[in-house]
Order: C-alpha cells, then structure tokens, then sequence
C-alpha cells in the first residue's frame, strides 16, 4: 500500500473515533438528565403518597368532627327536623374530599407511570451505550 492510502485510512478512523467517543459523550449526558429526571419524578411520587396520606387523614377527622356536631345539634334541638340540612353538608363535604382524594390518586398512578417509561427509556440508552462501548473497543482491537 502507499503512504496516501494508509494517511487517508488513518484520518478516516481517527475521524469515526471521534464522531463515536461524540456520540458515547452525548448518551452519558442524555442518561444523566434522565436519572435526574426519573429521581425528580420518584421523589415528587413520594410527596403526592404523603399528601394522600395526609388528607385520608383530613377526611376522617372531618367526619369525625361533622358526626360529633351532627350529635351535638341532635342533642341540643331535641329533634330531627334539622338532621337533613346536616346531613346534606356531611354528604357534600364528603363528595369533596372524596374528589380531592380521587384527584390526587390519578395524579400520582400518572407519575409513577411516567417514572416507568422514564426508565425504560434510560434502559435502552444504556443499551445503545454498551453497544457503542461494544464498537470503539472492536476498532481498537
């Protein structure tokens, strides 16, 4: 072989290297962002389970609160005909709270279901990654 030909082959490759260790430089990037991301996602997934917990919480002590009140006038007017209004506002508060909890739920299987996809995209990345790592360690061979 001449010189020019082995020159041309020699830049050729080192300019492939270049581009792959590029390519491997921008994946490691793009899976950084993503574990961050998928961490951001995690920890905000456990926000929404401790605010879910707490208004579980908040809903019973309402009820807890409305029962004792609805008692309480019960006992104070000696009769029932106030009963209905009472319990038409217990109903109300707990189609509310109830909403609240309903909400927060989907908000959440939402999110963790944004985690999942999250990291099946960080998976394959990874795999492109290996694949990559696979190639440059073939051309050094």
């Amino acid at each position: 072989m001449d010189n020019s030909l082995i020159q041309d082959l020699t830049v050729a490759n080192e300019k492939q290297w270049w581009k792959i260790g590029k390519d491997v430089e921008n994946v490691k990037e793009i899976l950084g962002l993503r574990e961050v991301k998928i961490k951001h996602l995690e920890f905000q997934n456990r926000n929404l389970e401790r605010a879910n917990d707490q208004l579980t919480d908040e809903i019973k002590g309402m009820c807890l609160q409305i029962s004792a009140y609805q008692d309480y006038k019960s006992f104070q007017e000696g009769e029932r005909s106030g009963m209905g209004n009472v319990t038409s506002e217990i109903q109300k508060c707990w189609k509310q709270l109830h909403n609240k909890l309903e909400i927060a739920e989907q908000q959440h299987k939402g999110e963790k279901c944004q985690a999942s996809k999250l990291r099946h995209v960080l998976e394959g990345f990874e795999q492109i990654w290996e694949v990559q790592k696979n190639a440059i360690i073939q051309l050094k061979g």
